[in-house]
């Protein structure tokens, strides 16, 4: 019986070593991690962080911060918007199995706006009541009567 028992040991532990083996991806890769905070050091939450030439991005939580995993070594420029905000940018250089730190201040921008015009009708009011309005303004000519 001790024998059946240990079957599903040895199959469990074959299962948990291949399972915490790194792939070769992730063996040769680093990670980029920061916050992106306002001019008052207050989180932004909801920023997008773009790595320029690259499909990885991400937005950030709450408390501001963001991580990129599985980015491979090299120079890269990172890139952060929000609306709101003066896009920023930073240049840093990702190493295997290091996780780079890229904090960012987000500097407020006045968004002009075109204008819009807003047009409303009185609700509930007949036409006749609409004429008479108007009438009593003199916007209405009176016909002539002989």
């Amino acid at each position: 019986m001790v024998p059946v028992l240990r079957l599903p040991v040895l199959v469990s532990l074959a299962l948990l070593t291949l399972i915490s083996v790194p792939t070769p991806a992730q063996a040769q890769s680093g990670a980029i991690a920061g916050r992106v905070t306002d001019s008052t050091a207050n989180a932004v939450a909801g920023a997008s962080v773009l790595l320029a030439g690259t499909p990885f991005g991400t937005r950030t939580r709450e408390d501001g911060s963001f991580r990129l995993t599985n980015i491979l070594p090299g120079n890269y420029r990172l890139r952060v918007r929000l609306l709101g905000f003066a896009p920023d940018s930073l240049q840093l250089t990702v190493a295997v199995g290091q996780t780079a730190q890229a904090n960012l201040q987000l500097r407020a921008l006045a968004v002009t706006l075109q204008s819009v015009l807003a047009i409303a009708h009185r609700g509930g009011e007949t036409k006749m009541a609409a004429l008479d309005r108007q009438k009593g303004r003199g916007a209405l000519a009176q016909p002539a009567t002989s």
